[in-house]
């Protein structure tokens, strides 16, 4: 079972590779195996410094990649930095981290050079990854107002920068489909219940904004402009409603997380019908910290803080 876990997730989050197709195990597994079988888990959030996650996860048999984000909903940047660093340094052999950095700046002169010379201390302090968010491409705009895509060339630095440091870009851009669907139409109650609470997020509502197509146009000339990149995409690379066109970003990493709209329904996805051509597909651990040891939405008094998987 490592072998199968070391193949599939450290091969493009941790720097491995990968040899070769994964078996299913012959022996039945059973509930009572769920600690002891190692697992990893490609994408949580543990951005405050407080030991409950990481007890949780040693008590699960997991070991993480917390993911820092751009994201106003979470602690400031350099809070989450302070957390992973800490941590890690806690138990660097179970917690790995992801740094990622503020569009704060964007196009004004020595924007990128902070941005690089941030993620060259990060890459020093241990992360193995860095993380762009959606609001590239939803929210941020340049100094003219205009929507600031993935392939801007002003991004462009910091993904050679990300290359150079030998770390994996990790890109959550677009959304599921349902984003651009009304909400009674929405194939999911997680869906439903975020972009009913996230109106900025719903693309359904701005109709001017770039459709879903352009969003992931966008990615792949991004991916295919930058050749030596590993490029991770977050949640199934925002294609789960038709997993085939994984197949047409060939060095991506799909993560299956929470927020894969209609390929989490029981049946709608059958792993053979993941990506072609060596990319590959993480599935979801429903006994994960990040869903075992979930917070009380209507209470701030827990100390690992999980959105409703939008990041």
């Amino acid at each position: 079972m490592r072998k199968v876990w070391q193949g599939v997730v450290l091969a493009v989050v941790l720097g491995g590779s990968a040899s070769g197709p994964v078996q299913a195990a012959s022996v039945p597994y059973g509930m009572d195996d769920f600690a002891r079988v190692p697992k990893f888990d490609a994408h949580v959030h543990a951005n405050v410094d407080d030991p409950a996650f990481l007890e949780q996860a040693r008590q699960d048999g997991f070991e993480l990649m917390s993911i820092n984000v751009d994201y106003p909903d979470f602690p400031s940047i350099a809070d989450q930095h302070a957390a992973a660093t800490a941590l890690a340094k806690a138990d660097p052999a179970r917690l790995h981290w992801a740094a990622t950095f503020s569009m704060d700046g964007f196009g004004q002169p020595g924007w990128a050079d902070r941005v690089n010379a941030g993620l060259a201390q990060a890459k020093s302090e241990g992360a193995r990854a860095v993380k762009i968010w959606k609001n590239v491409g939803m929210i941020e705009k340049d100094a003219d107002g205009r929507l600031i895509m993935l392939d801007h060339p002003g991004l462009s630095p910091v993904a050679e920068q990300v290359r150079a440091l030998d770390l994996v870009l990790i890109g959550h851009q677009g959304e599921p489909h349902n984003c651009w669907l009304p909400l009674e139409q929405m194939t999911t109650d997680n869906d439903r219940e975020y972009f009913r609470n996230h109106p900025q997020y719903h693309m359904y509502l701005h109709p001017d904004q770039p459709s879903y197509d352009d969003q992931i146009a966008t990615r792949d000339r991004f991916v295919a402009a930058h050749p030596g990149l590993r490029f991770v995409g977050a949640h199934m690379g925002s294609l789960e409603y038709d997993v085939d066109r994984l197949g047409g970003v060939p060095r991506s990493f799909s993560g299956r997380e929470c927020r894969s709209g209609g390929a989490h329904e029981p049946g709608a996805v059958p792993v053979a019908a993941g990506p072609r051509e060596g990319a590959r597909v993480l599935h979801p651990l429903p006994g994960s910290p990040a869903v075992r040891h979930r917070p009380d939405r209507q209470s701030r008094q827990r100390s690992v803080r999980v959105p409703p998987f939008r990041t």
